[in-house]
């Protein structure tokens, strides 16, 4: 009588630690929210094959691995539709969504906390928010991204209506002065009511120009924590500098490309210098003018 072979679902329940739990919590979630079985069993299947490929569950999965793995299987010969690869990834996405997990919420978590707790250690004052900090650790953060089904146009377009607003429309321009300036606006912490303000027509515009931006820049308002009604709870995390040191034009491509202008194009070590700037070469202030006294060449000889 032949011996059965087990299948890749019994192999991982043999093999990883763990994955006989994980086949429980998933069998139990799909049953309660009405799901079928083909699905269930497809997913599992590419669980399993993942975790007996790494001898683990995917969680403890690096980020790398799993991408050089998702790539194996995206050039896969023997697969010229990427079925194997497209299933693979709706059973991860399966996975982490009925484990409770996210790995890009963990990811996300995990850079914020790291770059929070480096701010504070600058100030000396992680000892006083370790406590608060455990604290948001320890909760699940929701981080929602995801593709745009309509193409980057419609999300350009989208995006497009708050990058390019004015700072204030005309109809909130109640009256206007020599002095004073008087418009509408709202009034968040009050539940969003309509209110008059009134003020000096100088602060009024300085507040104005405050919106109005360098040439190629575009403005995108923020919100939630760094909203101007959290500004004084995130005071601590903005430096300034009382004086500023002017920024070159090169400096600035330096710091926003990484390319240094100065450096030599041909040894890649050495920097250049300036020695002589050649003026501009324009064309001569009386080209158009007639000459007081113009040439005559004889051409009758």
């Amino acid at each position: 009588m032949r011996q059965k072979v087990p299948t890749i679902v019994q192999k991982a329940k043999l093999r990883i630690k763990g994955f006989e739990n994980v086949f429980k919590v998933i069998h139990q979630n799909t049953v309660l929210k009405g799901q079928s079985k083909s699905t269930f069993h497809n997913y599992l299947r590419r669980i399993a094959l993942i975790s007996l490929h790494f001898d683990r569950l995917p969680e403890n999965i690096s980020d790398d691995e799993i991408n050089e793995y998702l790539t194996s299987l995206a050039l896969d010969p023997k697969s010229p539709s990427r079925s194997s690869f497209k299933h693979m990834v709706y059973g991860l996405r399966y996975y982490f969504r009925h484990i409770g997990q996210n790995k890009l919420s963990i990811d996300f978590r995990s850079h914020m906390m790291k770059q929070l707790k480096k701010q504070l250690s600058k100030g000396n004052q992680l000892n006083e928010y370790q406590g608060l900090i455990n604290k948001a650790w320890a909760k699940n953060w929701v981080v929602f991204c995801e593709p745009s089904f309509a193409g980057a146009d419609r999300v350009i377009k989208y995006l497009g209506q708050y990058t390019h607003k004015v700072a204030i429309s005309n109809h909130r321009l109640q009256d206007i002065d020599d002095k004073n300036v008087s418009f509408l606006y709202k009034d968040y912490r009050d539940g969003s009511k309509g209110k008059l303000t009134r003020m000096p027509g100088v602060g009024f515009l300085r507040r104005f120009s405050m919106h109005i931006l360098p040439k190629g820049f575009v403005k995108i308002r923020y919100y939630g924590i760094l909203s101007n009604r959290f500004g004084k709870q995130t005071a601590m995390y903005r430096t300034s500098k009382a004086n500023p040191e002017k920024e070159s034009v090169q400096q600035r491509i330096q710091r926003l490309t990484g390319f240094d202008v100065y450096k030599c194009p041909y040894c890649k070590k050495g920097h250049m210098h300036t020695i002589e700037e050649l003026p501009r070469i324009r064309s001569p202030m009386r080209f158009m003018q007639p000459m007081e006294n113009p040439i005559q060449i004889n051409i009758s000889q």
